[in-house]
């Protein structure tokens, strides 16, 4: 079994929860499934990183959504309602199931983000890029990326991800 670096219970079904694993995969498990001793397989792995899964993290608006952080410098953000049966089996798609945004801004490994409350399409992440910044990690900003633009692209199967116009990408702090 791998590391588990981080644990999420679904703060709106306390059955869902999350792990960030070491093998750079989300695996999502339901504790009903699970022995008395706390054993079990998870009910999906979501597979979208290409290093160990450092932070997930679940969207406060929307229950079925959350994010993911890892040592690849990608933010994941996923939709565990839109991995149909057909998706799970499905071997054409060029983008892993579920997924429907991917910020790729960082220099280094996304340690941490964390979705706004007050504006649950905005979500902050920083990287632990010291040896590159000369100190400090970069702290970024995600600005209002919108449901309804994250599911037109996700319902279009030839679209890869989601294409933020430049005024609304991530924006870079000064430190």
């Amino acid at each position: 079994m791998p590391k588990v670096n981080r644990i999420r219970e679904l703060p709106h079904d306390d059955n869902l929860i999350l792990t960030g694993s070491a093998d750079h995969s989300v695996p999502m498990f339901d504790r009903r499934n699970l022995t008395s001793g706390g054993v079990g397989a998870p009910i999906y792995k979501f597979v979208g990183h290409t290093a160990a899964v450092l932070c997930v993290q679940w969207s406060p608006d929307k229950s079925s959504v959350f994010g993911s952080s890892a040592e690849d410098g990608l933010l994941n953000i996923w939709d565990y309602e839109k991995v149909s049966k057909k998706e799970r089996t499905s071997k054409n798609s060029t983008s892993p199931p579920g997924l429907f945004f991917q910020h790729a801004g960082h220099r280094d490994k996304v340690v941490d983000f964390h979705w706004n409350a007050s504006d649950p399409w905005t979500v902050v992440s920083v990287s632990d890029d010291c040896d590159t910044t000369g100190g400090g990690g970069t702290l970024q900003v995600l600005l209002g990326f919108s449901w309804e633009a994250a599911m037109s692209v996700h319902n279009n199967p030839r679209a890869e991800k989601l294409r933020v116009p430049k005024e609304r990408r991530a924006k870079e702090l000064p430190s």
